[in-house]
């Protein structure tokens, strides 16, 4: 990938902050987390160069994963990953906006929850995931996500439970280097309401913020270039399933990558964490330091 030029600037040299979160996770008890500069710059761009927030994240990143193993081993050549690449669910749009952002759609009243299960979409989205902190201009710029609420029914209601509800949040929101900008809800039927109220109330309000909802193209498309949405959109970019397609090679071509965090030795022992009193039964430095008020 070309050069990117880091939105913040570090006050040290790069390598220095890189060396000095190494430096940190290595002397943590509890944690054996990769330690390469380009996976410990993610953490670092996202926290904006603040030693103390990206190593938060770094540990609530590894920390998920004991927390719900279920939801982190995912293949993308599995066959239930690949039904869901084709019904096109999560997707990344071809192109960048004007200032280096990619447009990613979600559309999950595609899937049956007869037939899925949330863990198969949990493990679906985290996959995807997996690969978009990957990506240089979404850890600098960040990234707009367009969530399509049609085909959404009762279904899928009553399968996304307050509790699933409560840690798929706290896994978006606090375990993986997400910088998301723009949150763009279109499509909105009747049953749009009860579950965007259940989102929106395990939503931290710098989330809450960032969402617009559209009742028609015309609106969406003063905040999102034509030149990226798909036809189906009102957009100049193509059909849907173009950009579906080729999302699926992409990520099929990431496997190596998304495979390689899933190794055992890269994992979090609860047992050899440094205990410190919890205000909550938070995983990771987030649920460790709340009492302390460290942000």
């Amino acid at each position: 990938m070309a050069h990117v030029q880091d939105k913040y600037v570090c006050t040290r040299e790069r390598s220095g902050c890189i060396q000095t979160l190494r430096d940190w996770c290595i002397a943590q008890p509890h944690l054996n987390s990769r330690l390469d500069d380009g996976f410990l710059l993610r953490f670092l761009r996202v926290g904006k160069f603040i030693q103390l927030r990206a190593q938060e994240l770094i540990d609530n990143y590894w920390s998920a994963r004991s927390a719900d193993p279920q939801w982190f081993t995912m293949d993308p050549q599995e066959s239930k990953m690949q039904e869901l690449l084709d019904l096109g669910i999560f997707v990344g749009l071809k192109g960048r906006d004007s200032i280096g952002r990619r447009i990613y759609t979600t559309n999950y009243g595609q899937y049956d929850p007869d037939t899925c299960s949330v863990d198969d979409i949990m493990k679906f989205s985290i996959m995807i995931m997996e690969h978009m902190t990957s990506d240089e201009y979404m850890q600098i710029h960040g990234c707009v996500v367009i969530e399509d609420a049609a085909g959404l029914g009762m279904k899928h209601v009553k399968v996304w439970t307050k509790d699933v509800m409560s840690k798929m949040m706290k896994v978006f929101q606090d375990g993986y280097p997400m910088r998301l900008k723009e949150i763009h809800y279109i499509n909105l039927g009747p049953v749009f309401n009860t579950i965007f109220e259940l989102f929106k109330y395990f939503m931290k309000e710098k989330m809450r913020n960032r969402i617009k909802l559209h009742w028609n193209d015309d609106s969406l498309q003063k905040m999102v270039s034509k030149k990226i949405l798909p036809t189906e959109y009102g957009g100049e970019a193509g059909p849907i399933r173009e950009h579906i397609k080729a999302f699926k090679e992409e990520i099929v071509a990431a496997r190596e990558e998304i495979l390689y965090n899933q190794q055992a030795r890269f994992n979090v022992d609860e047992s050899k964490r440094i205990k410190v009193e919890k205000e909550d039964e938070g995983w990771g430095l987030m649920g460790a330091y709340r009492r302390l008020n460290i942000e």
